[in-house]
């Protein structure tokens, strides 16, 4: 997504990361989350990108070297961002969970590109696994529906989570 206040953080610069910087950036999130040391983990991969995990998931693959050369504001700016996207995954994730591939479902969603929202009847065809996100954005879901006017062919299309506003059995 353009415009991203840490865009610098969804793709590799080449150098290396600080060894303590996984550990210490992970401390800050579980401790924006009110959460125990350990559940949130800051894993390394390769060159200096890692991936946030969560409970076994990973949920975001950014630059770990370009995060520690951030100055304090924006360091606790990230640390936010990334707590919120933490708590998105977790207010979505009973949901998402909870659907039944085959079932109607009332569908309101977010369209941004022409900033309007959408509310359709449609079954429920597929729920994706969890797409981890690239920096601090796109993680989520992709819902496939289908739907079946009054008039004309079924149509199939998809919904990300980022975009659900609602949903709930028809």
């Amino acid at each position: 997504m353009a415009g991203d206040p840490f865009d610098e953080l969804a793709g590799p610069s080449g150098e290396g990361p600080h060894p303590r910087s996984a550990a210490e950036l992970a401390a800050e999130i579980a401790s924006a989350l009110g959460e125990p040391a350990g559940r949130v983990r800051v894993e390394p991969d390769d060159r200096g990108m890692a991936w946030l995990v969560r409970d076994g998931r990973r949920l975001s693959w950014f630059n770990l070297e370009e995060a520690e050369r951030l100055n304090a504001d924006r360091r606790a700016a990230l640390v936010r961002t990334f707590r919120d996207l933490v708590r998105r995954i977790d207010e979505l994730a009973p949901t998402v969970e909870g659907l039944e591939v085959g079932r109607s479902y009332m569908v309101e969603y977010k369209n941004p590109g022409i900033r309007r929202t959408f509310r359709v009847k449609a079954a429920l065809r597929s729920v994706s696994e969890l797409r981890p996100g690239r920096g601090v954005s796109g993680a989520g879901w992709t819902l496939r529906f289908e739907s079946r006017p009054r008039f004309g062919a079924p149509g199939a299309f998809e919904v990300d989570s980022s975009v659900l506003v609602r949903i709930e059995p028809a």
